[in-house]
């Protein structure tokens, strides 16, 4: 009996000791609300700063945290493209403290589309700030002031900007650029992003010299409802109309976006700039359930637009800013010789797993089509631009292209040796390009202030590279040929197995196939006490390239027919902060 009353009160005692505890912590309780939407928020991450307690919100943004030690604390809201949040709290003993609806600002901003972001292998191009925002006033005030002509932030170009559409790398293989026409248009879409400046940290990837942009194309995490939007423009293009609807995220899981924009104009502020682009977006999000997700995107944006070059001060003077020598009459209206032409549809399947402490994003995308820019060119004949520096003195006279004249040069080939050849037409530079990219990214919480961020990604690119005649301008045939190398006193042969007079729609003066391939890997560690945050990352590429010529160049038999030698690079990288 002695034992059984030593059992009970032993029983008793433990009870009585972890019923104390227990109501010695506190709990908390809330929701988050998009600002803007009145949507909740699902998905994000509340912490407890000091003690390392975490939840994610449920699909209706509630979230409650318990045993959570009585005294001061630090409540921490955060999640992508919001403002973070820090609450500091003081908790009583057995309290029970409800926050009640807490609402989020979304940080995007869309920016005023200042102009066409062309495609150019022009190094002074830097169009990242027409499509990127930025917390930092200078930044902001650079984008909205400046063209991509005359600033590059701390004179860098646009290869040393890093733009992602879910995680995928945006950026040529070729020239390391990334393709803005692909998404031009799509204002309503592309606000959706994170953005990191310079070497700052970014938890997706290593990053660039000038920062990073990840676009976001999760139609549940966009703002719900219709809108339409139409502007009137004196740069680029004259019209500009939009219009998007997002579902939000619906009962069964769903959400799904559409937007569509249409800019055009006969001619920009400078003279016979045409520009003529349509936009098309759809992305469908399904939640499968609190830790799964997934998304599957489609974007189409073909364009054509007519093109500019610098001038010189003489014929600044004397014509203006708006002066382009590009053009002429031709049957009463103005024609541009150089015109480019984008079509080059994306399509991206991406999954999401999210838990407590880890996240994972894999994203498949697939890029095809084609690009070109066209361009008058002669052969034999007098240079036929009037900025040329020998037609300078009479440019007064003759300020734009005479192509009356150049169709009469063509036609009038009857007494000379290659009779019926074009002294004169336009071509065009073409890429048909196919680039396919497997990306993954690990994000996880090591313990509490140490977190590790990793990815790895593999990018193919396949591309046809030629020219091609597009308007011979009344001549027969074009002698593909170059005249400025002679071999015993005849011009050398471009493509020394083919015919000589080639027509519309064949190939000249060079063709190739490049193949190209990288692999991607970096590591990340993130340090964050109370006082200060650390970071060291590390990243290592391999790239490799091969050219495969098309064409028996006479001037290099020995190397332009065939597979060339694989070439192959690897870079490494470090920073810290």
């Amino acid at each position: 009996m002695f034992f059984i009353r030593n059992i009970l009160f032993c029983y008793t005692l433990l009870f009585v000791l972890f019923s104390n505890a227990q109501t010695n912590t506190s709990i908390i309780e809330g929701t988050l609300v998009d600002y803007e939407t009145q949507k909740p928020l699902s998905g994000v991450k509340v912490t407890i700063v000091d003690v390392d307690i975490v939840q994610f919100t449920n699909l209706e943004g509630k979230f409650l945290l318990k045993n959570i030690p009585t005294g001061n604390h630090i409540l921490k809201i955060n999640i992508a493209d919001y403002e973070t949040k820090n609450y500091p709290l003081e908790l009583t003993k057995n309290e029970k403290l409800t926050l009640g609806v807490i609402y989020l600002v979304n940080n995007a901003t869309v920016l005023d589309e200042l102009g066409q972001i062309e495609w150019s292998n022009n190094p002074f191009d830097n169009n990242s700030a027409y499509l990127s925002t930025s917390k930092d006033v200078f930044l902001k005030r650079v984008a909205f002031d400046f063209s991509q002509t005359f600033f590059s932030v701390r004179g860098y170009d646009a290869t040393n900007t890093s733009v992602f559409i879910n995680g995928i790398n945006m950026s040529s293989l070729v020239d390391g650029r990334p393709q803005w026409k692909g998404w031009s248009g799509l204002n309503d879409i592309t606000r959706y992003k994170t953005i990191t400046q310079g070497l700052s940290v970014s938890n997706n990837t290593f990053g660039n010299l000038l920062g990073t942009n990840n676009i976001n194309t999760r139609t549940s995490k966009m703002k719900e409802g219709l809108r339409i939007s139409s502007s009137y423009s004196n740069k680029n293009y004259t019209g500009s109309t939009m219009a998007t609807y997002n579902s939000g995220l619906q009962e069964n899981g769903l959400a799904y976006s559409i937007s569509a924009s249409r800019r055009w104009g006969n001619e920009g502020y400078v003279n016979a700039t045409l520009y003529d682009a349509f936009s098309l977006f759809t992305a469908v999000d399904y939640q499968l359930n609190d830790k799964n997700s997934i998304n599957a995107t489609a974007i189409y944006a073909p364009s054509r637009s007519g093109q500019t070059t610098a001038i010189t001060e003489r014929a600044f003077n004397v014509f203006g800013e708006k002066y382009n020598p590009y053009w002429g009459w031709q049957e009463n209206e103005k024609r541009n010789s150089s015109i480019k032409k984008f079509e080059m549809p994306l399509l991206l399947l991406s999954h999401f797993y999210t838990t407590d402490k880890s996240s994972i994003t894999t994203s498949v995308g697939y890029q095809f089509g084609k690009q070109s820019a066209s361009r008058l060119d002669y052969v034999n004949a007098p240079n036929p631009y009037p900025n040329y520096w020998k037609n300078l003195s009479a440019i007064s006279e003759y300020p734009q292209i005479d192509w009356l004249n150049l169709y009469e040069v063509n036609l009038n080939t009857a007494n000379i040796n290659d009779a019926g050849s074009a002294k004169y037409f336009i071509y065009e530079n073409t890429i048909n390009e196919n680039t396919i990219t497997v990306n993954s990214v690990f994000n996880t919480k090591i313990k509490s202030g140490l977190y590790l961020d990793t990815g790895i990604s593999l990018k193919n690119s396949n591309s046809d590279n030629y020219a091609t005649p597009k308007d011979l301008l009344g001549a027969n045939y074009y002698l593909d040929v170059n005249p400025f190398n002679l071999i015993d006193g005849f011009p050398v042969k471009n493509d020394v197995l083919g015919k000589e007079k080639k027509a519309i729609g064949n190939r000249i003066k060079y063709n190739y196939k490049l193949y190209a391939l990288q692999l991607n890997a970096f590591a990340q560690l993130q340090f964050k006490t109370d006082n200060f945050d650390f970071f060291i990352a590390g990243n290592y590429t391999n790239t490799s390239y091969q050219r495969n010529g098309q064409f028996l160049n006479q001037s290099y038999e020995d190397n332009s027919l065939g597979k060339s030698k694989k070439l192959t690079f690897n870079t490494f990288g470090f920073k810290g902060g």
